[in-house]
């Protein structure tokens, strides 16, 4: 996302991400809305590139093409700017060209600028908002998600416990982990801390991505034990174990 210019942030679109499951060798139209919610009417453009998470687990957005599982080439999206009405909205079709084999996944990202007012003159942009387009294949299994690295930062009285964790996506389709992190205090057990996983975030293929899961434990004296728990897939899940005491 890039800062704002105009002094007045106008631009928003929906949805934020598409999941689609189009058959190989055929199409399908999908729609974006663009809301103003200025005062002035607002000009933006719309444009395809490639969506991957670069070697530190960011969000990148390679040019078209050159990313590994690129769908950027099967888009096909408006060619002339789009003015949108001051407290409306517009709505484009997306148009996703699955090839004829289609790989298990791949990837892109609907690029939305607002234009500044004196585009026409200079080139200035005021925002920009990405919308990757995730693709999967029809009938596609998740196969494998590994956890690697997990390590547990124990609480005290000025921090929270966090139980961090690498997966990995060996496989060639993508995932939405989702889960839960429990600590029990002993004996008993008593449960003293619960936190969700939400699966709001997508591990691609072939790649690991880090996670941080914090818990609001009073760092009384004892022992405890923790359960981390994620679900991936058709029926899949990863169990993982841990404890610790605080004298």
């Amino acid at each position: 996302m890039l800062p704002d210019v105009s002094g007045a942030t106008t631009l928003s679109v929906s949805p934020n991400y598409f999941e689609i499951q189009t058959a190989p060798g055929s199409s399908e139209a999908h729609r974006i809305g663009i809301y103003n919610t200025g005062k002035v009417p607002m000009t933006v453009r719309v444009y395809g590139g490639d969506f991957w998470y670069d070697a530190k687990g960011q969000r990148s957005f390679p040019s078209p093409g050159t990313s590994p599982f690129s769908a950027a080439t099967w888009l096909s999206l408006p060619s002339e700017p789009v003015v949108v009405a001051p407290g409306s909205h517009q709505e484009i079709s997306v148009i996703l060209a699955v090839p004829k084999p289609a790989p298990k996944s791949a990837y892109a990202t609907v690029f939305v600028e607002q234009l500044a007012a004196s585009e026409a003159k200079t080139l200035g942009v005021s925002l920009r908002i990405a919308v990757p387009i995730l693709y999967q294949s029809p009938g596609t299994e998740i196969e494998s998600l590994s956890l690697k690295e997990m390590n547990v930062q124990e609480p005290t009285k000025f921090q929270p416990l966090v139980v961090k964790f690498q997966l990995e996506n060996t496989d060639e389709t993508y995932v939405f982990p989702k889960g839960t992190v429990m600590v029990m205090k002993q004996p008993g057990p008593q449960l003293v801390a619960k936190n969700e996983l939400e699966g709001t975030r997508v591990v691609l293929p072939k790649q690991s991505l880090s996670f941080e899961v914090p818990l609001t434990v009073e760092a009384t004296s004892g022992a405890y034990e923790g359960l981390l728990t994620l679900f991936y897939g058709k029926d899949k899940h990863i169990v993982r174990k841990f404890g610790f005491s605080i004298p």
